[in-house]
């Protein structure tokens, strides 16, 4: 079967292919030779533009955000798998309400910060030389780096040197 062309192309200015592809009725996309994620084809019967997505064809539009314009909030249209722009930009979004954040988490202003454990790396701006939080050593010599402190309902313990260990006992005053 043969596609028709979209005449109004100028001759020997490029053009992507799914620019050019049309077909005469929505049944005829079943026809096309060549079916790609991304293609979009223009319906003449509907005068509409289809794309087809992992899906499936569906319509596919250039208004209020969905497809080819500028994304608007709260008019975006489609289903949320085919908003990757958008799927991608969510992905982005900082979680100030709780649960667990990984990966690299750029800060670019004041954070307050409170009952949390941050692991795997340290603090560009903590001051203190025992910035490390781990778990309770179980004696003087047991495995730990100098800055990591540990502490439970009786002592504080710090490392002071590389597998060395110092405990204070924790008590009230007046």
């Amino acid at each position: 079967m043969s596609i028709p062309l979209n005449t109004n192309i100028m001759p020997g200015v490029p053009a992507p292919l799914d620019a050019r592809v049309q077909v005469q009725t929505y049944g005829d996309l079943a026809n096309i030779p060549v079916i790609y994620i991304g293609l979009k084809v223009y319906v003449a019967n509907d005068n509409k533009e289809y794309r087809y997505y992992s899906g499936g064809w569906q319509e596919w539009s250039s208004q209020g955000g969905g497809g080819g314009g500028a994304a608007v909030w709260g008019s975006i249209t489609g289903t949320i798998t085919n908003q990757t722009d958008l799927m991608v930009q969510f992905g982005l979004k900082f979680d100030k309400v709780g649960g667990t954040i990984s990966g690299f988490t750029q800060v670019l202003a004041s954070v307050e910060a409170y009952n949390h454990i941050i692991t795997g790396s340290t603090s560009s701006a903590e001051v203190s030389p025992f910035a490390k939080l781990v778990s309770v050593p179980i004696s003087a010599t047991a495995p730990g780096s100098v800055g990591e402190y540990a502490v439970d309902a009786n002592y504080v313990y710090f490392c002071i040197l590389a597998d060395t260990w110092v405990r204070a006992a924790v008590s009230t005053w007046v």
